[in-house]
């Protein structure tokens, strides 16, 4: 858990600190341009006070951000483990029931509409359902058993291991 939310807040933080570096840089240039500079050591210190307030509205917001990340991946990855831990097995469901329940948390603490809260828990379950279905794929790529992908690769796993589909021994010649 660790590892992703690091993850998470190093992304978001380097993306909130690149768009709000502009806007608050924007945002300086608005609330001065009513005294702008007139000799060359002004304009220094402008373009330095510029720099300073955009850094520090920069690092405040992406901190914020990326400490709400850490939230949501937290929430997420804690449902999911709850939940396989709870069923006795690790797969898709988990990252599905997750992904409703982080979505819908997002939409209690922004305290928005029905509605968009409502999209926000069926964007969610879909992010989920393919995260699950993605960690699935990497564990029966491992060779190990996954419930729901095992009857469409259950008899070639079988062939490769020197099994028939019904699971008894048999020679093969090679």
């Amino acid at each position: 858990m660790t590892l992703a939310n690091l993850f998470a807040f190093s992304s978001v933080f380097i993306t909130t600190a690149i768009e709000t570096t502009h806007t608050a840089s924007l945002r300086f240039r608005a609330e001065n341009a009513h005294r702008l500079p007139r000799s060359q050591k002004d304009w220094f210190f402008y373009h330095r006070s510029r720099s300073y307030a955009a850094m520090h509205a920069a690092v405040v917001r992406g901190v914020k951000r990326g400490v709400g990340m850490c939230g949501y991946v937290s929430l997420f990855l804690g449902v999911e483990n709850a939940v396989d831990v709870a069923r006795g097995r690790v797969d898709f469901a988990g990252s599905l029931l997750a992904g409703g329940v982080a979505g819908a948390w997002f939409g209690v603490v922004r305290k928005l509409p029905m509605s968009t809260t409502a999209l926000m828990v069926r964007n969610g379950l879909w992010y989920g359902l393919l995260y699950g279905a993605a960690q699935d794929v990497v564990v029966a790529l491992k060779g190990e058993p996954v419930a729901w992908i095992d009857p469409f690769v259950g008899r070639v796993r079988a062939r490769r291991r020197g099994l028939d589909p019904a699971g008894s021994l048999q020679e093969y010649d090679r």
